[in-house]
């Protein structure tokens, strides 16, 4: 006979008191230096923009002249040309998204979800385009689909007999296609890195249920991505609205200006004075549009746990096997690279070979020349430009990344109440808003005005790309920390591990593939950003980026195509090397099912 077991308070497991697992007042102190770096980097240029649309008028600096003025808003508002150009640029916008985010999208979901053959190397081509400044990916473009000698219209004209090719470039359509193809890299990384961090189990479970992969990516997929997916469509709405290299060197030439152009040809007026004032008011509406979508933002993804997939109840990535859709998807990937890398590259690589525009012929072919090439190669400050690039580029990635990776914790998890969350989130993404040219003159006149010892040298250089950057560090960070359950770090908790253990062991790991993507979009991005940095660099301080502006400034098309194609050639091997790097370190260990 077994002996009789009572139930009674002594035998009941005890439940402690759920420790604290950091230190409160440690918490308020890094809020308290996080807030005041973020404002430092955001608000000062804001602060100048708002300043100098009421205190510039056409021709004079802010703070040359102590002045109050509401001229530039009454001549921006009462002006038809505002409206036009306000109904271009959401033509353009919208367009260029839904291309852009659609590709990206689908690209992510192959590449780092199914089983889709050859994926570093894809990767790697696919980043090939970010690698290339927009100016240069435009003018490829130009010279591709031009509609009297462009490489493709010239042949079509020939064989079908037409006087006018039938591709036309000069067009919004031809904007719209070109900003879209252009934004895919840049989207690809924004939403890859949440794929890459998706828990397959409710993707499995909709296959035992016997869904097939389109109705599982329509019903479990897309919503769950919903944060990162609204994240790159907010941030690429504003992009396209301020992005001037396709709209100045296609939409001019066409003749359909942008709100864009119209901000850079008032502080760069072909002749005349420039106009700063009406150029920050322009900025100012960007600002305003900016607050109502991350208003909106916020209020769609204010409970993020409901998108955390990523927790401890047997997370383990996997991938899914394309099937039957392998050979389509197959096409349709090399397809996409054929059309947005191979061929706008080949014609970069042309363009370095002949000082002019010039349809392929058999006898432009025999005068091609490796003469830019030589003449690149063998300038004297090739070398310490080389290096200005790199450290300007690595340092900004480091400093973004760690600055996002801090700040978004606090957003998504940090132990504050949500109306302090909220105001650092808005904070950081503010500076989205504001035109590239608007941050690099705000900082110029900041910079020149108060004794701080940056202006002219790397460091004022890596400030602006920070802050240009940090609105996309932050979007991405906090898509990715939403997927991160709480569990993971409570359980670290009760397992007695302390908040650097945890965040070094648990948090850290799992949103090492954002952190991995950001620093490459950031370095990416700030060795090929002109706007900024053509108000910023010295002539000791010359980078890539302000070295092609100086060719096409002298009408040195070819050596500008030569740095854009040395650039495509290291960018490459950065991407794949660096891929190939972060796979083995993170020895993910994601497997096949077939």
């Amino acid at each position: 006979m077994k002996p009789s077991t009572s139930v009674n308070a002594t035998n009941l497991p005890v439940l402690l008191p759920k420790k604290q697992w950091y230190n409160f007042d440690f918490m308020k102190m890094l809020y308290l230096v996080m807030f005041l770096i973020v404002s430092y980097i955001v608000l000062v240029p804001m602060v100048i923009l708002l300043y100098s649309s009421v205190g510039s008028t056409k021709g004079t600096l802010p703070f040359e002249q102590l002045t109050f003025t509401m001229d530039n808003y009454i001549s921006v508002l009462t002006n038809p040309l505002t409206y036009s150009l306000l109904g271009n640029t959401v033509v353009f916008t919208v367009g260029s998204i839904l291309i852009g985010i659609s590709i990206a999208v689908f690209l992510a979901w192959v590449l780092e979800r199914t089983n889709f053959p050859g994926r570093m190397i894809v990767f790697s081509l696919v980043m090939i385009p970010m690698a290339i400044p927009q100016m240069i990916y435009a003018i490829g473009w130009l010279q591709l689909l031009n509609p009297t000698n462009g490489i493709i219209n010239v042949p079509l004209q020939a064989l079908f007999g037409i006087e006018k090719g039938p591709f036309d470039i000069y067009s919004l359509g031809g904007m719209i296609i070109v900003q879209g193809i252009s934004m895919v890299p840049t989207a690809f990384l924004m939403i890859a890195a949440t794929f890459s961090t998706l828990d397959p189990t409710l993707e499995e479970q909709s296959a035992v249920c016997g869904h097939g992969i389109g109705s599982t990516v329509r019903r479990i997929t897309f919503p769950i991505l919903m944060p990162a997916l609204l994240s790159a469509t907010i941030f690429f709405t504003i992009v396209a609205m301020e992005t001037f290299e396709i709209p100045g060197t296609i939409g001019l030439t066409a003749g359909i200006p942008l709100l864009s152009s119209q901000i850079y040809f008032a502080t760069h007026p072909p002749s005349g004075l420039p106009d700063y004032g009406l150029a920050s008011v322009l900025g100012v509406i960007m600002l305003v549009f900016a607050f109502v979508l991350i208003w909106y933002y916020q209020r769609v993804t204010k409970n993020a746990e409901k998108y955390a997939t990523i927790t401890g109840k047997g997370y383990r990535p996997t991938r899914m096997s394309l099937g039957k859709w392998k050979i389509p998807t197959i096409i349709a990937v090399w397809g996409f690279i054929l059309i947005s890398v191979i061929f706008p590259l080949l014609s970069l690589i042309w363009s370095s070979l002949h000082a002019w525009t010039v349809p392929i012929t058999w006898e432009t072919i025999k005068s091609s020349s490796l003469k830019a090439y030589s003449d690149v190669l063998n300038m004297s400050e090739i070398g310490n430009i080389t290096w200005n690039t790199m450290a300007m580029s690595i340092g900004s990635g480091i400093a973004t990344f760690i600055l996002v990776g801090i700040v978004s914790w606090m957003v998504v998890r940090g132990p504050f109440s949500p109306r302090a969350r909220r105001l650092i989130d808005t904070v950081a993404f503010l500076p989205l808003a504001i035109p590239g040219v608007v941050i690099g003159l705000s900082l110029m006149f900041f910079y020149i005005y108060f004794p701080i010892p940056v202006y002219g040298t790397i460091w004022v250089m890596i400030i602006g790309m920070v802050t240009k950057y940090i609105a996309f560090g932050q979007r991405t960070m906090v898509s990715a920390q939403m997927q991160i359950s709480k569990d993971l770090e409570e359980a670290s908790q009760l397992a007695g591990a302390g908040f650097s253990t945890t965040i070094r062991k648990i948090t850290v790991p799992l949103i090492s593939p954002a952190l991995f993507y950001i620093f490459i979009w950031v370095a990416v991005h700030a060795m090929r950003e002109l706007p900024v940095l053509v108000m910023l660099y010295s002539p000791s301080t010359l980078v890539a980026s302000t070295l092609v502006w100086s060719f096409w400034e002298e009408g040195s098309m070819a050596k500008a195509s030569v740095v854009g194609v040395f650039l495509i050639v290291a960018f490459g091997l950065l991407f794949y090397c660096s891929r190939w790097l972060f796979e083995k370190v993170t020895n993910s260990g994601m497997k096949t099912k077939f």
